[in-house]
């Protein structure tokens, strides 16, 4: 019975460590989770970068996007941190770009990349350089990983994004891979897009008039109507209520 409490008791310690590593690896589009889309944006394109974050070093990705309705990817470009910094055979600081491939994905976006390049490292502090194996991101964050174009409908009004996929760390002499060499490990994120509106203008239409007050009012009571809450929040204070339509009503009937 003893053992059988401490293989259980050991399982459990892995399996949350899986679980938290799982969660501190991951990519993100926008700030704190959020990608904010001007209203000058809509019916045109947006430019952004999908940001990453890894706990270990890895050489390879895959990326599977998954966007709200009314968002389409016109291109993926390679961000600037897909460059690598490593020293060469000749002891030299030297540089390697990854390159992004693309795959079909249902219902989204697929996009992957690997770095085929083996660095050198004076391991034994002897100065000879010796193969360490294949190049790495170190661990830390990554602000410009992939950049992308998005074409905004016209009538969008907000929704969510997935970001989700895998890393992987092959064989590195120097250690601290992100997991056992050859072993993917999965990430999902969502990422909260919306589309930043004047205050008050809770229906997202470019002016501020009664029309918004009225469907401010028919959200709090009924709890009906698609408005934006970022607008509705007359006051900044982080929540949509009575204060902000009488506030909404007080500011169109005086400015």
């Amino acid at each position: 019975m003893k053992h059988n409490i401490i293989r259980m008791a050991v399982l459990l310690t892995a399996l949350l460590a899986v679980t938290a590593s799982q969660a501190d690896n991951y990519f993100t589009l926008g700030v704190n989770d959020t990608l904010r889309i001007s209203r000058d944006n809509l019916g045109g394109n947006c430019y952004t970068s999908a940001r990453a974050h890894f706990e270990g070093r890895l050489n390879i990705w895959f990326l599977n996007l998954y966007l709200p309705e009314g968002i389409t990817v016109m291109a993926f470009e390679e961000g600037a941190d897909m460059t690598v910094s490593y020293v060469d055979r000749g002891g030299n600081l030297s540089t390697y770009s990854a390159r992004l491939l693309y795959s079909d994905v249902e219902g989204g976006y697929g996009v992957s990349t690997f770095i085929d390049a083996t660095g050198y490292w004076d391991y034994n502090f002897d100065n000879v350089l010796e193969p360490y194996g294949t190049l790495k991101w170190e661990s830390g964050d990554y602000a410009d990983m992939v950049r992308l174009t998005l074409a905004i409908d016209n009538s969008f009004k907000g929704g969510t994004a997935t970001l989700s996929g895998s890393l992987t760390a092959d064989f590195d002499t120097r250690g601290g891979t992100i997991n056992s060499p050859g072993r993917h490990v999965p990430f999902s994120r969502t990422v909260t897009v919306v589309v930043d509106s004047a205050p008050g203008d809770v229906n997202c239409d470019g002016e501020v008039n009664i029309t918004d007050a009225i469907d401010l009012i028919n959200y709090l009571l009924n709890d009906e109507g698609d408005i934006s809450l970022d607008a509705a929040d007359m006051n900044n204070d982080g929540e949509v209520n009575i204060t902000d339509a009488i506030d909404l009503i007080n500011y169109i009937l005086n400015n």
